[in-house]
């Protein structure tokens, strides 16, 4: 039977935030970069196949490292959103009571794929802080240095949709808007105001 670590899962729809997908950063100063992504897991999330499988592979990962001796104060991958309030009880961006989250990354030398919901190459443009994904992990477990525990490999992130982008990012888009008074006169002239 294969080990937890040599299998991929695929994650339920998931928001995702702080994406460095498409370039290894180092997330405190003398780090090695790394490719990662929070990915925020709603109520209907937690509810699905996908998630219970992603739960039962943490288990796995840490009965194959450790056995029946678990050790004490092991780091779960499966946080909670109630880390993200504020001190006066709302929720930061994206979260909200019950939602749960994971940190995920790659090794700089594996970067993620990152795909369209069509399945052709996305861009950064395309895959932003606060659009709707799927990704594919792996589970692992760790010891160093004390600290130990379970978390996720990335190997993928497939864009689901777009939603309400965090901090700026993502698609903008603008209606046309009637002419100033002026403009329209002026261009009915042939001239660009540009010039003046």
């Amino acid at each position: 039977m294969d080990k937890v670590k040599n299998k991929l899962f695929l994650t339920p729809r998931a928001r995702l935030s702080f994406p460095s997908l498409f370039e290894a950063r180092a997330s405190i100063a003398g780090q090695k970069p790394k490719f990662s992504a929070t990915l925020i897991f709603d109520l209907e999330a937690q509810k699905t196949p996908e998630w219970q499988a992603l739960k039962a592979a943490e288990v796995a990962a840490i009965h194959e490292e450790w056995g029946s001796k678990k050790p004490a104060g092991l780091k779960s991958p499966f946080r909670k959103a109630e880390e993200k309030q504020n001190d006066d009880g709302t929720f930061k961006l994206g979260f909200a009571a019950g939602f749960a989250f994971m940190n995920v990354t790659a090794q700089e030398k594996f970067p993620p794929k990152v795909v369209l919901r069509n399945g052709k190459d996305a861009t950064e443009k395309d895959v932003y802080g606060g659009c709707y994904v799927r990704a594919q992990l792996t589970a692992f477990a760790y010891d160093t240095n004390g600290n130990r525990g379970v978390s996720f490999g990335l190997r993928g992130v497939q864009k689901l949709e777009d939603g309400e982008a965090f901090g700026g990012s993502g698609p903008v888009k603008f209606e046309a808007l009637e002419p100033l008074p002026g403009e329209a006169a002026a261009e009915a002239m042939g001239v660009d105001l540009r010039d003046f």
